[in-house]
Order: structure tokens, then sequence, then C-alpha cells
């Protein structure tokens, strides 16, 4: 059974913030990297966190060999990281809470990092690509605790479709309609972005990097946080979360399907229509969302 546990929040000392668990119950570390917290390692889901399945056509195992993606994750291409998404703020394959970075959100990393920014207006950060880079490279430092892996590219042009395994990383980057590249290549301090048109992100497979979501207020998050638990739980009618509540909300039965979406009224959930059992309900409130167990008499 697959549980929606997004949060394990483990106190680790150096870089490390927390643990992430996605919708199949891969765990990611986390670091945070100045205001910004990052999975270090890149996404090897099957689902986005509501339980969608990604298309089998749309990953593939790094370098076509599956016994690397414990380690480098999968290669998406764009209908696969995006989760056919469309807004400005892509939460895509990216576990509960974080979502794909933007350029903005990649500049202000590489400010903090003091790059040199001198070719920007060719694409290039100076001095601060050997700082992202995973030991594990020869070259790389990873005094960021980025700890970027080599995992390369799937590119259906290319005979064989897999290549730059061991000497290149690129994710993608999202900021509304704008769609780039991140490119880190070995003993190379650049990071470099590139700038494509849709038809290649569809058909080119990259690694997924996620950041953490950071557009809700504090406030906002600290105030979901405290709604009571649903009652009356287990129920065979209404199930109530807050007056206050009139937010969208996805249930889920217990291996992972989705059984109906729509809003809150008032807090308010009927689940008179439900077959007896147990589900998950997942309510979003701006870029937070929990998941609550209820029962169906």
């Amino acid at each position: 059974m697959k549980y929606v546990l997004m949060f394990l929040v483990l106190l680790q000392s150096g870089f490390s913030y927390s643990q992430v668990r996605d919708f199949d119950g891969n765990t990611y570390d986390t670091v945070a990297i100045g205001n910004q917290v990052w999975l270090k390692q890149y996404i090897r889901s099957k689902h986005n966190s509501e339980g969608i399945a990604v298309k089998a056509q749309n990953y593939k195992p790094v370098n076509g060999d599956e016994k690397l993606v414990e380690k480098y994750g999968y290669l998406y291409n764009f209908d696969g990281y995006t989760s056919g998404e469309t807004t400005h703020r892509i939460h895509g394959i990216c576990p509960e809470g974080y979502r794909i970075p933007s350029r903005s959100e990649i500049h202000e990393l590489m400010l903090y990092l003091k790059a040199d920014t001198t070719w920007l207006w060719k694409g290039a950060y100076n001095n601060v690509g050997l700082n992202l880079q995973d030991t594990s490279w020869g070259t790389g430092t990873n005094t960021t605790g980025m700890s970027l892996l080599p995992s390369g590219l799937a590119v259906p042009t290319n005979n064989p479709m897999f290549s730059n395994f061991g000497s290149i990383t690129d994710f993608p980057l999202i900021d509304g309609v704008e769609l780039l590249e991140v490119n880190v290549s070995e003993n190379n301090d650049q990071v470099i972005l590139l700038k494509y048109d849709i038809n290649f992100f569809k058909s080119t497979y990259f690694s997924c990097k996620c950041i953490k979501a950071s557009s809700t207020a504090v406030g906002d998050i600290n105030k979901f946080k405290d709604i009571n638990i649903l009652y009356p739980n287990p129920s065979n009618n209404l199930i109530s979360l807050d007056k206050s509540m009139n937010e969208p909300y996805t249930l889920y039965n217990m291996n992972g399907q989705m059984i109906k979406k729509g809003y809150l009224i008032f807090g308010k959930l009927n689940v008179q229509e439900l077959n007896s059992g147990i589900y998950l309900l997942q309510v979003r409130y701006k870029e937070s969302r929990r998941t609550f167990k209820i029962e169906k008499l």
C-alpha cells in the first residue's frame, strides 16, 4: 500500500535539513543553501505526489540501466516531469511541497554562491560548477552539498539514445513559458543555462532536480498545520475539516488511485456515496498540502 507520507523531519548536521518521501516511498535528503532548500538526489518516482502514474514513454533509466536508478534517478521528458501542469510554478513529478525550479531561483543560488557573472549574457555562471558537483566526479568539491551527479541525457536523435553518462548533468527549469536547462559538465567550473523550444524538451530526457516551494507565507503554512483532525472520523455521512476551508481536495483509495476531486464546502466532505473503507484525503492550501486518513463506515 502506498501512503502519501511527505515529510520525515530529521535533525542532521551539515547541510541536511530534512528527509522527504515521494508517493512511491523513495526517500530524498535535502540541503539548505542560503534561503533555498533543494533535494540532494534526483527524482526516481513513477508517480507524482497525487498518485498519478507517469506514462512509461515519459521516463527512462539513466544510461538505459535500471541498476543506476537508485543512485541517479530516472530521466524524464517534459510530459514526464510536468505531469501535464501548465501553471507558472510547476509541481509536477516533485514530492509534496517541492517543485521544478525557475530561472530566478537558479540566479538567486548563483549569486549566493558568489558566481562570476561576467559571461551571464551568454548564459554562463563561472567559478561555481565544481562546488555543486558530487566528489565522485573527481574534480567536484561539493562544498554546497548539492551533490550533482553526472547522469547524462537521453536524446532520441542520438545513436545510441543515451549520452554523456559520467560526464554531464542537465536538469530543467520552468519560469512561466520560458524553458531552459541547467548544464554542468566534468572538469568545468561553469554552470550554463541553455534555452530550447518546447519540441526539444518534449523529446529529450533529463534528470529532475526539485526545490522547496517557498511562495506560501510562513503564517499561512502554520495556520494550515494547525487545522484540527477531521471529525467525525469514521463517518457514513459528512466529515468536517474546518468551517473556513473552501479548498481543493483530492481523494484516493489506499492503492493510490484517485477516487474523486473537488472543493470542500465550508470544510465539509460528503462521503455518503463511497464504499466502506479507508481513504486518503489530500487538501491544498496555496502551495501547501496536507493528507488525512479517513474512514467511511
